[in-house]
């Protein structure tokens, strides 16, 4: 049975459970009694299909998440290959690297749940027969650019049908939610007028007694669970969606200092949460914590939030001694935690997605400059061979002239394939930790000693632009360390005080030249820029015992919700 199984069976059994407790109340009149059962029961029926379709469709976007996810990962490496040329025994991983996703089991479930098994095929064909072949026997980048081309153009089909899959379902969502939502709307519409005019027809009967205790409890938990409905499919932040559930949770069962711990990428290392309290309405690890919930002797108990693809986080609470938990409260809260999943599935999709379109911009225009200005400097770069190897024609100075052409020729065609690489930054896994550590474990190979990252104690969540444009920060001044500061260590710190995150690169090398300024070095004004983009201050300077630290301090940002853009 399906966790959409599941939670339809649940909420049936609880209906059953409950019928006899209409039945057997004497306050309520018969002609009301016989109205309110079967509305009621269509009530909780409702809000447990909708909850019941969030997971099914939640699954079914986790699915073609992981295709476009994969797809992406083996766009990205085989742009890679062409530095790679020739290939050697040393660098030939990468190639078994790219087939092993090409024929992954996860590629090849996705395809066939999308009925892209065909493409796949051809696919897998095309690098068996063309492209596998052309890279192993190619000397020269060029010789295998046209069949990289042609697989690279197939694999970005093949993640555009996923895409469209994806988008097909969140619509669908979209679309339940809202008709379930009315129609939920509606039915406590009508059990409010038919209790207002059963009311106004017992004029001796307070309307306290109209219903035994056990029957507005359970009125009250479903239009509770159609207010968290409401609010799961509305748009804005989770940290700012989640207090208003947590709070409705909070009113309606004994749970006290409820909590949601979302973690990054399945890992129970990184998490930020988000949580309600008495004191403190909407308190989320993003914003400053003046607050801090009294203690209170209680069970701690949890709810794990997943599906059959991702762990995506734990719904935390406290049940006070002196309370109980009902089984009509933990399967209120089981349905609740299904629905929160499924949010939390669709926002981790369309923030991989996002993130995917703006690597494959980046990669088209490192595509387009390769194509164009770095041929052209290749070119250059013959030219003034040809000159020099005709020295005896010219004069000393002219040879002087030529010889510092060729040499800032040569500067210029470094710093154009290291721009070319960092315009085709791929960051495979989310999470600002995961992002430093691959940084730090390509750096460590091209400075020859490791590049160390100290993580200390972030808890907020960092949103994806602002970890792109670290990145690329961090990038640029490991590439000036490479370049220009002889150092013998390096190191990157991330620390949080407050919601404020300080990323420091230090080096021990040569330090900043006294000339240095940020009109004449291209890198530092990059930098600069990036950091101006987080709206972040910016620091270059060489500490008293020497070398030189790069500083950048933010604040963190929300997370983005789905479909929203910077």
């Amino acid at each position: 049975m399906g966790d959409s199984d599941n939670i339809i069976h649940n909420h049936t059994q609880l209906m059953f459970m409950l019928r006899p407790l209409f039945m057997s109340v004497p306050r309520v009149s018969t002609k009301l009694r016989q109205f309110m059962v079967p509305l009621i029961m269509l009530l909780a029926v409702l809000g447990a299909t909708g909850m019941a379709t969030c997971v099914w469709l939640s699954q079914e976007i986790a699915t073609s998440k992981s295709g476009i996810k994969t797809t992406d990962i083996i766009h990205t490496k085989t742009w890679q290959l062409l530095p790679l040329i020739p290939v050697t025994e040393t660098n030939s991983r990468r190639l078994a690297e790219i087939q092993s996703i090409l024929f992954s089991t996860t590629l090849g479930n996705a395809a066939r749940h999308d009925n892209q098994k065909h493409q796949l095929d051809m696919l897998q064909a095309e690098w068996r027969t063309s492209l596998l072949p052309a890279l192993l026997s190619a000397t020269s980048p060029q010789a295998a650019t046209p069949q990289l081309e042609v697989f690279a153009e197939k694999v970005t089909a093949l993640n555009r049908v996923f895409d469209i899959h994806t988008a097909k379902h969140i619509k669908q969502a979209i679309l339940i939610q809202k008709c379930l939502a009315v129609m939920l709307a509606l039915l406590v519409v009508l059990i409010i007028m038919q209790w207002r005019i059963t009311r106004h027809a017992s004029k001796n009967t307070p309307p306290t007694q109209l219903f035994s205790p056990e029957t507005a409890s359970f009125i009250n938990n479903a239009t509770v669970l159609q207010r968290i409905n409401l609010v799961l499919n509305s748009e804005g932040p989770v940290c700012q969606r989640i207090p208003s559930i947590l709070f409705e949770l909070q009113s309606v069962t004994p749970l006290i200092n409820l909590q949601l711990r979302i973690y990054e990428h399945d890992e129970n290392q990184h998490y930020y949460e988000v949580s309600y309290t008495a004191q403190q309405e909407t308190d989320c690890l993003n914003c400053p914590r003046d607050v801090n919930p009294a203690p209170v002797a209680g069970t701690p108990l949890c709810w794990r939030l997943h599906n059959r693809q991702h762990f995506y986080g734990i719904l935390l609470g406290e049940l006070p001694d002196t309370q109980e938990l009902s089984g009509e409260h933990s399967q209120l809260i089981e349905t609740v935690a299904a629905g929160i999943t499924a949010v939390l599935a669709i926002e981790q999709q369309q923030a991989q997605q996002q993130q995917f379109l703006l690597m494959q911009e980046q990669s088209d225009l490192a595509k387009n400059l390769h194509d164009s200005l770095a041929q052209s400097l290749s070119s250059m770069k013959m030219q003034v061979g040809v000159l020099q190897m005709q020295g005896n024609t010219l004069d000393n100075d002219a040879q002087t002239l030529v010889g510092q052409i060729r040499h800032e020729l040569n500067s210029s065609w470094v710093q154009m394939r290291q721009l070319l690489s960092t315009f085709r930054l791929n960051l495979n896994e989310p999470g600002l930790k995961t992002a430093l550590e691959d940084c730090c474990e390509d750096f460590s190979q091209r400075l020859g000693f490791a590049v160390s990252l100290n993580w200390q104690g972030v808890s907020s969540h960092i949103a994806e632009h602002q970890i792109l444009h670290l990145i690329h920060i961090v990038r640029e001044g490991l590439s000036n360390v490479v370049r220009h500061a002889n150092a013998t260590a390096a190191s990157i710190t991330v620390e949080e005080n407050n919601g404020w995150v300080t990323l420091t690169l230090f080096d021990n090398g040569a330090g900043i030249p006294e000339n240095i300024s940020d009109n004449s070095h291209y890198g530092v004004l990059i930098m600069r820029d990036r950091a101006q983009s987080l709206n972040a201050t910016f620091s270059l300077q060489s500490p008293a015992s020497g070398g030189t630290e790069i500083t950048v301090h933010f604040r963190a940002s929300k997370r983005h919700s789905p479909g929203s853009s910077e």
